[in-house]
């Protein structure tokens, strides 16, 4: 797959247009406090820094599958930087107090220290669970799936053992593991035939481009944030 790395012979004005794209297309998902049916809506997350390349690579991308889809609806801005991997579901809670206390009661292992192998596998369209949004996300594999795979399996812990029974919360899978880059926001409901018949079209793009899909060289991450978020 060309994810279009710069090279050195790459036009400057070309990289400052597609920088420029990236600063004036942003969303601010994650910044705000988020209600969701009266309570608080939390999730757990690491970011991850890029670098100015990273930055023009991941905006080249998501133009490309805006081209990929040029005869339909959407049409993805590119995310604000810094971009990030969640590791939880939505966690709603009754009181800021009560998110309080499950952060501070939440220990999880710190990386910050360690090198993580940034391993990405093909991109894929995924709507929100309000239905307002539609991400393009890269799934993640190698080291990186394996490492936070285990701090999922330590938050999903905590979470079976904070929430009773009755308040029971969907644990996370490692599976589900992901980077999104970009978002479109519809004007009406998306099906899920529509849905899935663009993620076959993005499939089949994806299968027929030979170069490597992994968009990210060895970064650091930061240890593990909660945040509550705009829905």
């Amino acid at each position: 797959m060309d994810l279009g790395y710069d090279s050195a012979d790459e036009d400057d004005t070309e990289t400052k247009d597609l920088l420029r794209q990236w600063q004036d297309h942003r969303s601010t998902d994650g910044k705000d406090l988020g209600m969701f049916n009266d309570r608080v809506s939390l999730f757990i997350f690491v970011n991850v820094p890029l670098v100015e390349n990273e930055m023009v690579s991941i905006t080249k991308l998501v133009g490309q599958i805006n081209q990929l889809f040029n005869d339909t609806y959407l049409c993805f801005e590119p995310l604000k930087t810094p971009l990030h991997i969640s590791l939880s579901q939505n966690l709603p809670f009754q009181t800021v107090d009560e998110k309080d206390r499950f952060c501070q009661e939440l220990t999880l292992e710190s990386f910050q220290d360690n090198p993580v192998r940034m391993t990405t596998k093909a991109p894929y369209l995924f709507q929100s669970i309000t239905s307002s949004k539609i991400f393009l996300s890269i799934k993640l594999g190698g080291e990186t799936l394996k490492c936070l795979g285990t701090i999922v399996g330590q938050i999903n812990q905590h979470i079976r053992d904070y929430f009773t029974a009755q308040e029971s919360q969907t644990v996370y899978s490692p599976d589900n593991l992901h980077i999104s880059i970009g978002v479109f926001k519809p004007t009406t409901k998306v099906s899920s035939k529509d849905l899935d018949e663009f993620n076959r079209r993005l499939l089949r793009w994806n299968e027929n481009t030979s170069a490597n899909p992994n968009l990210f060289p060895e970064i650091w991450l930061s240890s593990p944030q909660c945040s509550t978020i705009g829905v």
